[in-house]
């Protein structure tokens, strides 16, 4: 009985498929990570400060959940907050904000119309530091 010699491997012969495997990966995630599409326009996305203000100025102007305006302790809409925010003079046209974490969209739109007239350029969001539910 004549028994045949075993083939002798070359080394690396089993890192050929290694390799494929690889390059078929690596082919995949250029092709899924090309997917999404790009930003319709050119956008700066906004960077929020680290810090919360430490605390609310006296010259803020609040917005209830109702949007309701107050200003120095009072309740103000339309041309008495105009006037108020036109004498009270806010510095460089900058006057902070507070609102109710209630409030909607659709009535702030009437406040910043206020606060334009008034002649506020600027507004300066306050928030406060809490937990994330």
């Amino acid at each position: 009985m004549r028994l045949t010699q075993p083939r002798k491997s070359v080394p690396g012969d089993d890192l050929v498929p290694l390799i494929n495997v690889v390059f078929l990966l690596l082919i995949f995630f250029l092709l899924a990570g090309t997917l999404m599409p790009a930003p319709s326009a050119p956008v700066e996305y906004v960077k929020a400060a680290a810090q919360p203000a430490p605390s609310i100025p006296a010259n803020a102007v609040f917005v209830d959940a109702d949007g309701n305006t107050y200003f120095d302790g009072e309740q103000l809409t339309g041309d008495a907050l105009r006037q108020r925010l036109k004498a009270a003079e806010p510095g460089a046209g900058k006057i902070p904000l507070v609102l109710d974490r209630g409030v909607r969209m659709e009535r702030l739109k009437p406040v910043f119309d206020d606060l334009t007239a008034a002649g506020i350029a600027k507004v300066e969001l306050m928030t406060v530091r809490g937990s994330a539910r």
